[in-house]
């Protein structure tokens, strides 16, 4: 089924579900305003039809997979098709472009020459391994590893992850037969406590979406194609940036890996040199069969073709730049400019003809290779926003909305800016708005304003938790190379059926409980509360998808001033402009250096803190909406009972005597701690006695149901008392031998009915015994019909 057919039959099943839900919810308040019968019916319809709808969906969204020879072609394709457009933008392959030569290094960091090359290969001859090449032999020489394991190290900025997608690409173009695929994974989201292969089938599928399942599996159940890639070792994982992540965590990183690969799997790792020799040296851990290679500095004959062909001939500005390179090869200028990342922002600061490049030769203001550093990372977002570079934002919008990005990227402890992970804090607030005023009316409407506002709270609370809690970062998108507008679409389709789905099904469920269960004969207020619920729940659920957490965000930021409107064209372009980068299915910044400037943690680069383990939980918006609906159900029966529940008070007749006795699981409002009170009437043979109790809150309108307790009888053998309550003109009777015996409920009265304020307890003996009787109301109470008030309101 191709992506435009899958497309359409969503839209179908959609289409399908919501009427099905709407049509029945249209039967339940025309045909059920007048049945009583129990909720299971339309609770049972509602789960039905949800569950109907989503599994029909994961049915038509399935794009199968022949095997894993299909699985492993698409996922080159799209490998190489992504870092081929980046390759593009980055212009790593221009006529001149600066050379990335590398060597074995120096550093003692590496595994001995027999455990990288093999006994075999040595003959037992002592041998220093010497590796030495540029940009584009980095491919054939991991090929002649008999391991194939690769560890390349470098200075921040000297090109490292361009090294990798070079060499990406080339094993790529010269593939071999049964060769793995190599896909670059950035280790900045990885933590060591969660397992490599886990993350990295993680990773595939948020890039590459047709992985999350095969022929004969369905999307997050079985072993997914990702994993079984990953499994039979048709991946080259190609780890990039070891260094992101804290630095108490490298060792362990190192030997995690490490084992990951004990078999003997293809690796590339890519890390700065000092962090990684400071990890070696400090633990002791390396990886045990890989070569280590260095990127070496740029020459500054190099340096000097590659930025001169950014400029026209006779410009006269970088004559004496170019000169005090040549003559101070040692000097600050030439130090920052000896890592291809300075280079490029030296050629794109002073692209603007009227710019001053030699302003840098400065030694006052520029003493050292810092002071350059600092000053190019400064001026590089106002060279790129200016208008010599017409068409985007001005510089000063430009800088706050990035400088924006990079501090929400650094307190999220992650590289990768996704709109998905854009949210802000008042995504909570809203969506327990929402929900505290979808349930507020039913509160209200059983229980008073006072409860309404505690039970609101209540729900509202629980909202803000399940909004905020662990947003799922796997994106679902049809086609081979995922973008980020495509999965904005896909989750924009995603939300609307989860809100179409949760809105229905909670205004079914209002219907239901309204007309079906409570026998309402006000069809115009049970459509209309039935809809508000159908709204705000549905808006709720809204709101917690990753779609709609978004759009709220954005719309905030926005309006606030510290994001643009129109955010993922501002994204695109900071793309195009050199900013930003691509690295699959998310944008990362230029570099590392730049993210940590402008978010002014240039001081926290030496010590990355630690990303957090991944929950392994997957949170859907319909999980958020059962934490919602739990919540309400809760504090419905907490209220239900607290409003229902009353103590009485002796008024008149026989007064009974009053003791304690231990409240074994007594759920009446006089149990307090461990006791219950029970009051005792002494009643001798062939006699009767009554007692009137006023019902304390006698002015609630909620009418009695029944007595709260149970009714014993004790010290006469073969005796039976006939107990009768009443209640206005609403009796009831029971009668009691030997043991306990609960008070049934009072017959049901009219809603329009109100309780008098007194009920009396009579006792007459029914038996010929001629000892006395003992009867005993054990935690004596009223309990009150909680939903009295929401009958009468739709009756």
């Amino acid at each position: 089924m191709d992506v435009r057919s899958t497309a359409a039959a969503r839209r179908v099943v959609l289409v399908v579900v919501v009427a099905a839900v709407v049509g029945v919810a249209a039967f339940f308040v025309v045909q059920g305003i007048d049945r009583s019968d129990k909720l299971a019916g339309p609770i049972s319809v509602v789960l039905a039809l949800v569950s109907f709808g989503w599994m029909l969906y994961r049915e038509v969204s399935a794009a199968p997979v022949a095997d894993l020879e299909e699985a492993a072609e698409r996922l080159a394709s799209g490998v190489a098709a992504q870092w081929e457009r980046e390759v593009a933008f980055r212009e790593l392959r221009r006529s001149a472009p600066l050379r990335l030569r590398w060597s074995t290094t120096r550093r003692p960091v590496q595994a001995s020459a027999s455990a990288v090359l093999g006994d075999s290969l040595l003959a037992g001859r002592p041998v220093r391994l010497r590796l030495r090449g540029e940009g584009d032999g980095l491919a054939a020489a991991f090929r002649r590893l008999p391991a194939r394991q690769l560890v390349v190290l470098g200075e921040p900025g000297a090109g490292k992850t361009a090294m990798a997608i070079l060499f990406v690409l080339e094993l790529l173009d010269t593939a071999e037969d049964g060769e793995p695929v190599p896909v670059i994974f950035s280790l900045s989201s990885w933590h060591p406590g969660t397992d490599l292969h886990t993350w990295m089938a993680r990773r595939l599928i948020e890039d590459h979406p047709f992985l999350a399942g095969g022929q004969g599996h369905r999307r997050g159940h079985g072993a997914d194609l990702a994993a079984r890639l990953i499994e039979h070792g048709r991946v080259l994982p190609v780890l990039d940036g070891l260094d992101e992540m804290s630095a108490a965590l490298h060792a362990t990183a190192i030997e995690a890996i490490d084992r990951s690969v004990a078999g003997g799997r293809p690796l590339v790792v890519t890390c700065r040199s000092d962090e990684y020799q400071a990890a070696v040296t400090v633990s002791g851990s390396f990886f045990s069969r890989a070569a280590v290679v260095e990127i070496e500095p740029v020459e500054i004959e190099n340096a000097i073709g590659y930025l001169s062909q950014a400029y026209l001939d006779g410009d006269e500005r970088w004559t004496e730049v170019f000169a005090r390179l040549r003559d101070e090869p040692e000097g600050a200028l030439a130090e920052a400019l000896s890592t291809p990342l300075m280079v490029g922002l030296l050629r794109d600061v002073y692209k603007d003809p009227s710019s001053d490049p030699g302003e840098l030769l400065d030694t006052t203001a520029f003493a050292d290779r810092r002071a350059v550093e600092r000053r190019l990372l400064d001026r590089f977002i106002p060279a790129v926003y200016s208008p010599f570079h017409p068409g985007g934002p001005s510089e000063d919008r430009a800088l706050r909305w990035l400088r924006f990005l990079a501090r929400e990227m650094d307190w999220q402890r992650t590289r990768d800016l996704a709109w998905w992970r854009i949210r802000s804090l008042i995504v909570g607030p809203v969506v327990g708005v929402l929900a505290a005023s979808g349930s507020w009316w039913v509160f209200h409407a059983s229980f008073g304003s006072l409860s309404a506002i505690v039970g609101g709270l209540a729900v509202g609370a629980a909202g803000v938790a399940a909004a905020v809690f662990h947003w799922s970062e796997v994106v679902v998108d049809e086609s081979r190379i995922t973008d980020p507008r495509s999965i904005l679409r896909r989750h924009r389709g995603l939300t609307a059926m989860w809100t179409l789905l949760a809105g229905s099904a909670v205004g079914l469920l209002i219907f239901g409980m309204l007309g079906y269960g409570l026998s309402a004969s006000r069809p115009s207020a049970v459509l209309t509360y039935g809809l508000l619920s159908a709204a705000t729940f549905g808006l709720a659920t809204c709101f917690m998808s990753a779609w709609g957490s978004y759009q709220l965000s954005r719309l905030w930021f926005a309006s606030t001033g510290r994001l643009p409107f129109r955010l993922l064209a501002f994204i695109d372009d900071a793309h195009e402009r050199g900013v930003l980068r691509r690295a699959g299915a998310v944008h990362q910044f230029r570099h590392v250096k730049l993210q940590d400037h402008l978010a002014d943690a240039a001081h926290q680069a030496e010590e990355r803190r630690a990303p957090a383990p991944p929950s392994r939980i997957r949170v859907t918006p319909m999980h958020r909406l059962a934490v919602l609906a739990l919540a309400t159900s809760l504090v419905l029966g907490v209220l239900a009972i607290f409003n229902s529940v009353d103590f009485v008070k002796y008024d008149s007749g026989e007064t009974p005597e009053r003791s304690q006795v231990p409240a074994d699981g007594c759920a009446a409002p006089d149990c307090q701690g461990t006791q219950a009170e029970v009051l005792t009437w002494v009643i001798p043979a062939n006699s009767a006695t009554w007692t009137g109790f006023a019902v304390k809150g006698a002015a609630s309108r909620l009418p009695v149901q029944n007595l709260g307790g149970s009714i014993s009888l004790t010290a006469c053998e073969g005796a039976r008392v006939q107990v009768t309550a009443r209640l206005g003109d609403r009796t009831t009777t029971v009668s009691s031998g030997q043991g306990f015996v609960r008070l049934p409920d009072f017959p049901a009265t009219d809603v329009t009915e109100k309780d008098p304020d007194r009920f009396t307890l009579s006792f007459r003996r029914v038996d010929s015994a001629s000892c006395e009787a003992r009867v005993e109301w054990t935690a004596p109470g009223i309990q009150r019909d909680a939903f009295f008030t929401l009958k009468r309101a739709f009756r």
